[in-house]
Order: C-alpha cells, then sequence, then structure tokens
C-alpha cells in the first residue's frame, strides 16, 4: 500500500499496526458457537484473513478455541472464492460439502460454495447468524448437516 499512497504511509503504517486491536467479537458469537457445538456440529473456520494480522487479533485465540479446524488463506496460498481451498478445508479435516453448512457474507463466495454442494447461508449481518443457525439446526430437514463453516 505505501507503494502506491507514499504521501499516506505514516497513516497506512499506523492502521496496520493497530487495525487487529479494533475487532472484537460479536456479543453473541461465542454463546452461539458454544451452542452449536454442544449440539454436535462440527465448527470449521475458512478464512481469507492475512496471517500476521490474523495471529494479532485480540480474540482470535478464543475463536481459534471454538473450532474444530481453520484453513487461513496466507498460510495456504488461495483465496476464496477459489473453488481450490474449499476443496482444501474439505481435504484437510475431512469434510463432505453435501454434509456441511457454509456461511459467509460475500455472494460470490456463497455461489462457489453452492456449487461445490454446500448447503449455503448468506450472512447479511452478525447478528443474523445465531437466529438463523439456532433456527436452522432445529429443523428437521437439516439433521444431516454436520458441519458449519
Amino acid at each position: 500500500f505505501v507503494a502506491e499512497h507514499p504521501r499516506w504511509e505514516e497513516a497506512i503504517r499506523i492502521l496496520l499496526r493497530d487495525w487487529p486491536l479494533c475487532m472484537h467479537p460479536y456479543p453473541r458469537s461465542e454463546a452461539t458457537l458454544a451452542r452449536l457445538r454442544a449440539e454436535g456440529y462440527g465448527l470449521y473456520l475458512l478464512s481469507n484473513y492475512h496471517k500476521p494480522f490474523f495471529d494479532r487479533v485480540s480474540w482470535h485465540s478464543r475463536l481459534m478455541d471454538s473450532v474444530d479446524g481453520a484453513v487461513i488463506s496466507s498460510e495456504v496460498g488461495l483465496l476464496k472464492p477459489d473453488p481450490a481451498i474449499y476443496r482444501k478445508l474439505c481435504e484437510t479435516y475431512g469434510l463432505e460439502p453435501s454434509e456441511s453448512l457454509f456461511l459467509d457474507d460475500s455472494a460470490a463466495n456463497i455461489e462457489v460454495a453452492a456449487s461445490l454442494g454446500f448447503g449455503t447461508l448468506h450472512v447479511r449481518h452478525p447478528e443474523q447468524v445465531a437466529k438463523l443457525l439456532l433456527q436452522r439446526s432445529g429443523e428437521a430437514g437439516h439433521k444431516d448437516t454436520k458441519n458449519l463453516g
């Protein structure tokens, strides 16, 4: 970024240094994850997060304690919506797309996941996740879903 905008170098460096400090979990996220885990769902993370930022986000250790596995784009050299990163998640953790529900805020990512056989949930607001997931987990037609990611 600095090479493209040298006059903003100081501001860019401060932003890149301090940005992870601004990240906080949504209030219901931890409770939702705990409830879904208690119901027996596998929870997996597929993220386009830049590894140095991911490592510095203050809440990530709690998040990582809540999931069964994660594929971080910068660690595998792939980015969503490349189908290869979804396949990498499945291969790494032995997941079947047809037994998994993929959540994302990007329509492009949802589209690719659906084309690979995942059930999908397009998240437009974090509070929507808790309500829809918990509602969905109780529906008879979704008992075949074993994994959420």
